[in-house]
């Protein structure tokens, strides 16, 4: 009973669980410059750059949400940040500790599949009474094969494809950074999107 019982639980855990359909990460850090010193930051006006993928829709003000999402990262390291629609900021970019982070958008949106419909035999593990020879009962379980049905469905993928051009105040490049990550059975892309732009801050604030 035990053993069936710890089995059970094990899968209801791993049903539990988001499915990370992908999640690809390409960076290089320059060995040459501090970033342990930096200060201050100035975001560049996001470019995107369109995806090929059948069925994507972006998603609303994608430019301005990877913006805020920045922001909100870096500030929390007390990090200043700027922005090019500031104007006047450009010139913080020639501050000795500040940086330039270009972002570009790949993809920052939903895309969807067809799912044919189709059965499906698992083991359930059902509970039954039995009587003894004297009369007395018992509860126990005992596995059982049960078909299951999946009718036709449109199955949804969240996707966040971001890269990130970071220049020193000489306008070297001492970072690059592509973030590809996807979930799916989910459309909403924003706890990708703070998890990437806050791993960036973490990299990009210590050497």
């Amino acid at each position: 009973m035990k053993k069936i019982f710890s089995t059970l639980l094990i899968l209801l855990l791993l049903f539990a669980l988001p499915t990370i359909v992908g999640a690809e990460k390409n960076k290089w850090k320059s060995n040459d410059f501090n970033f342990s010193v930096v200060h201050n930051i100035l975001i560049k006006a996001v470019k995107t750059n369109p995806p090929h993928i059948h069925g994507y829709i972006a998603a609303p003000f994608s430019q301005k949400k990877v913006e805020m999402a920045l922001r909100q990262a870096f500030e929390k390291r007390q990090i200043k940040i700027f922005t090019s629609a500031e104007g006047s900021n450009e010139n913080i970019a020639l501050h000795k500790n500040s940086l330039t982070i270009q972002p570009i958008i790949h993809a920052l949106g939903k895309w969807s599949e067809k799912k044919e419909a189709y059965y499906e035999t698992r083991t359930v593990y059902k509970k039954i009474i039995v009587e003894n020879k004297y009369g007395k009962t018992t509860i126990i379980t005992v596995p059982t094969d049960e078909t299951i049905y999946h009718p036709a469905r449109t199955a949804w993928h969240a996707v966040a494809n971001l890269e990130f051009i970071v220049s020193s105040n000489k306008g070297e490049k001492v970072y690059m950074l592509v973030d590809d990550r996807e979930r799916a059975e989910e459309t909403d892309t924003s706890g990708m999107l703070g998890r990437i732009c806050n791993d960036l801050a973490d990299d990009l604030t210590h050497n």
